[in-house]
């Protein structure tokens, strides 16, 4: 749930830090430091404007297990090719060295991106002004400017005067003429004549937001000022949409507008497809929204307009017969900018660009959140805007259903902002066509790591369901569903029942609702050709299984007799670096699971700590490239468990940061033997689900129950 975190600290946190990492460098001399970065820029230089790394395709990624023996023993190639001679000529040229081995070796996607950046505000800089930028600049974003009674110079309109924790803000008056920069002298009588700290030597301060580093709210960075696109980050929340007749796409999002309305429950507004089989689709969208449509107080829910920002994405992803997308992760945001919830969606952004060949559409869900310009800049990104959905009592994460409602994509795989993908999964996409039909039209979602079915004394009792006691025909799954358009009926039926129960007075309404049930014959077309013959009205009572998407997802799913499941792809991040060491009955239950629920190795979840995450994407990005993962040197015991596995020790950050050539011999050993086997079940790894048996190996023998991919 994302909830309004303040900016500003954060902003001023992430700048400080990207002064932190340059201060060490201010022990060189000023000319040998720009040298420095020059050939730290030749060791390592990010494609322009791009933070993805080189892609490689499935067919490539396998080549890997072609140095591996069975996929179960260890690459054993010596590490010596990683080790750089010593350079002499002192201790600048040495450290030097240092910092081209560890970019090349360990830094992670994060530090490299930072270093980018900062490279040309250090080519571009001189010694001494680089000196006193980053001597001056304070904790909290705030850097002084000048002592009291001499001229502060600040090119930001906010400058204060005081001292410690005791300020007043500048007010500048109205007659003085706008210029580049503010010259005031720091003294009391500019400052309202108010002493702030009667008997202290004072300093003038200047709220710093030069340098527009990649992740710093709202900035501009990369976008250019005279293109023909300008959307929400280009324009600064100064919005003009486009709400008119649909335009051709040679006139889409021309300047000077900012959004470009694409979908309304006005329907002479729409930009309907003209594709016979995107028309079906988009017959089916029509059916789902029908009832919002019809509602005077539900319409403006389901108005979606691009974000002009990223038109040229748009444009390449869909075409002149539709703007419907074959295939696309959908994700959700909202909240403050520069939040922790932007960073994570971050590496969510860079894992999809690394892993996937699909597009990513983010769906903007309130009116407060502007995207930083940098994601434009990433040719799988689309960014949509929606007005902020309904509030309490209606949780924030039912924007999930709205966002994959409105998406329009004939196949969908919803992410969270707290998740990575992971290379692989591409393939869930086809295994969502078979599963997901005109007659089985159900979102299907993977297998939750925890029962809710437990009894006293069980595993995972603490979190069973109390509010549900009836019959049910899987184990609780968890709310990263995957879908094609079939489902789009399903999930209209849901929303339209919360948003209802929401605004009736005592939270009982009557719900028109297409009649879906797996406990007979289902056939999508033949329910929109028969239209209100087969809808039903019934009387919903807001109940505690309504309160957030998962629960409602979930039980909804069980009412309507719903059987398929995914096993279990959306793994915990130490699920992936723990190399051999997996349990034999992980996440087991006595009744769906007792020998363990089966794992595909295709995406992360729980990503919420960015460094972390930062690392463990890194780790993926690097063991894709064939030529690094064959300078791997493995350990044969397959219960060894290597330093850069065990993340966040002490141990593991010393040798990533002070030994990289070892540490990066060792890097590809964690995801052993993920990479050339996928699924995990009940002690064993399969690289195909034709290897994997019906029937656990382990004494039960339970049935697997969930679907493979």
């Amino acid at each position: 749930m994302l909830s309004p975190i303040p900016s500003r600290p954060e902003r001023a946190t992430t700048f400080c830090s990207f002064r932190v990492i340059l201060g060490i460098s201010l022990l060189f001399s000023g000319v040998c430091y720009v040298i420095f970065i020059a050939n730290m820029a030749t060791a390592y230089e990010p494609p322009d404007g791009s933070f993805a790394e080189r892609r490689f395709p499935e067919s490539e990624q396998t080549e890997q297990s072609e140095s591996m023996e069975d996929g179960q023993k260890p690459i054993h190639v010596s590490a010596k090719v990683w080790k750089t001679p010593r350079l002499k000529g002192g201790s600048i040229l040495d450290r030097r060295q240092k910092l081209l081995r560890w970019l090349q070796s360990s830094a992670t996607i994060q530090e490299i991106e930072t270093l980018s950046h900062l490279k040309q505000w250090v080519i571009e800089t001189q010694p001494e002004e680089m000196a006193r930028e980053l001597a001056r600049h304070t904790k909290t974003g705030w850097s002084r400017c000048a002592r009291e009674h001499e001229l502060c110079v600040c090119k930001s309109p906010e400058i204060r005067f005081g001292y410690a924790t005791l300020w007043v803000p500048y007010q500048r008056p109205e007659f003085s003429p706008p210029t580049a920069d503010l010259a005031v002298l720091c003294e009391v009588r500019n400052f309202g004549g108010r002493d702030p700290a009667a008997g202290y030597l004072k300093e003038c301060q200047c709220y710093s937001q030069d340098l527009p580093i990649e992740g710093a709210a709202g900035t501009t960075a990369g976008l250019p000022v005279n293109s023909q696109y300008c959307g929400e980050a280009c324009s600064k929340g100064k919005n003009r949409a486009y709400t008119g007749s649909p335009r051709s796409r040679a006139e889409l999002c021309r300047r000077p507008h900012t959004h470009e309305l694409l979908w309304t429950c006005n329907q002479p507004l729409r930009r309907v497809p003209r594709s016979p089989g995107h028309q079906q689709a988009e017959h089916v969208l029509t059916a789902a929204t029908m009832e919002f449509c019809g509602d005077s107080r539900l319409a403006k829910y389901f108005d979606v307009y691009l974000d002009c920002d990223y038109a040229e994405n748009f444009l390449k992803w869909t075409s002149e017969e539709s703007d419907w997308i074959e295939e696309a992760f959908v994700t959700y945001v909202g909240g403050e900018m520069n939040s922790n919830y932007e960073w994570m969606a971050t590496n969510l952004l860079r894992s999809t660009s690394l892993f996937s060949t699909r597009p990513i559409i983010v769906m903007v869900t309130d009116s407060k959140y502007r995207p930083p310009s940098w994601w434009a800049r990433t040719p799988n990104v689309i960014v949509y805007k929606m007005a902020s959905g309904l509030t309490f009592p209606v949780s924030f994460n039912f924007n999930k259903i709205r966002s994959m409602i409105a998406a329009r994509v004939i196949v969908g795989i919803q992410l969270d902002v707290d998740q990575l993908v992971a290379p692989g999964i591409d393939n869930v996409f086809r295994a969502t066509r078979i599963q997901c039909t005109q007659k089985y039209p159900f979102p299907l979602m993977p297998v939750h790591w925890m029962s809710r079915d437990a009894e006293l004394g069980e595993q995972f009792y603490e979190y069973r369901l109390q509010f549900w006691n009836r019959p049910h025909g899987m184990r609780w799954c968890h709310a990263h569903p995957t879908w094609t358009y079939w489902a789009l009926l399903f999930l209209g039926n849901l929303l339209l029942k919360r948003y209802l129960v929401a605004l009736a007075p005592d939270f009982v309404a009557s719900v028109r609702t297409w009649g879906l049930s797996n406990l007979v014959p289902i056939d999508v077309v033949e329910m929109l050709k028969a239209g209100t013959q087969a809808q039903r009205v019934t009387k919903v009572k807001l109940k505690n299984w309504m309160m957030e998407d998962e629960d409602m997802l979930n039980v909804e799913l069980w009412m309507a007799n719903a059987t398929k499941a995914w096993c279990k792809f959306d793994l915990e991040p130490d699920t992936y670096l723990t190399r051999f060491w997996i349990t034999k009955k992980i996440y087991a239950d006595p009744r769906w699971y007792p020998d363990g629920v089966p794992l595909m190795f295709f995406s992360v979840h729980n990503t919420k700590r960015f460094d972390r995450t930062d690392k463990l994407l890194t780790i993926f990005a690097r063991c894709t490239d064939p030529n690094f993962v064959n300078q791997s040197s493995c350990s044969t015991s397959l219960t060894a468990l290597p330093t850069p596995c065990q993340m966040e020790s002490l141990k593991e950050e010393e040798e990533r940061l002070q030994r990289p050539e070892e540490y990066a011999a060792d890097i590809c050993c964690c995801l052993q033997p993920r990479q050339e086997q996928h699924i995990y079940w009940a002690g064993n790894w399969y690289s195909s689900k034709e290897q994997v048996p019906l029937r656990s190996p382990l004494e039960s023998h339970a049935p697997r129950r969930c679907i493979l991919i």
